[in-house]
């Protein structure tokens, strides 16, 4: 798996980078050690360290995560993030975001009619390495909205060889 510390499970978020330690004043990635919220024993969680995203509400509407890697060059690869939404919203709302090499990947609606109380797998966003093999990965939590108290839990980023 080319990305490092994609379950969260290291001492810290790094080598993610956070927008929100660059100027997103309002936008919030924290760390959170211990913290699983799943509420049930059939919840698809894989471990007890996740990540909480909080979009700003004004301003780019977003708050990223993004980190450098090395992989296999020319080949393609297929993104995939364990999720749970905490917001319950119209469409367009809320979303995740990948980006890779600065070129949009696709977003994933993460909208609901209720908050949701469980994990889910998302794996539709697909990259090509160029001919070194690095490149870089960011992941956007969007509140297009521009609506309080929005926010998602992330988890089990992989990256894995199509």
């Amino acid at each position: 798996m080319p990305v490092i510390n994609g379950d969260f499970s290291g001492a810290s978020l790094e080598p993610w980078v956070s927008s929100a330690a660059t100027g997103e004043t309002e936008g919030k990635v924290e760390y959170i050690r211990g913290g699983n919220v799943c509420v049930d024993a059939a919840a698809n969680c894989h471990s007890s360290t996740i990540i909480r995203m909080t979009a700003p509400i004004t301003g780019a509407r977003y708050v990223a995560i993004s980190q450098t890697f090395t992989a296999a060059p020319s080949t393609t690869y297929k993104l995939s993030i364990l999720l749970n939404s905490r917001y319950g919203g119209a469409n367009g709302v809320t979303g995740i975001q990948a980006l890779y090499q600065g070129a949009n990947l696709g977003t994933y609606a993460a909208n609901t009619p209720s908050i949701e109380l469980y994990f889910k797998t998302i794996s539709f966003w697909e990259f090509t390495t160029d001919a070194t093999g690095v490149g870089k990965l960011e992941i956007r939590v969007l509140n297009q909205g521009g609506l309080a108290g929005q926010y998602n839990y992330l988890d089990d980023i992989m990256v894995t060889r199509k």
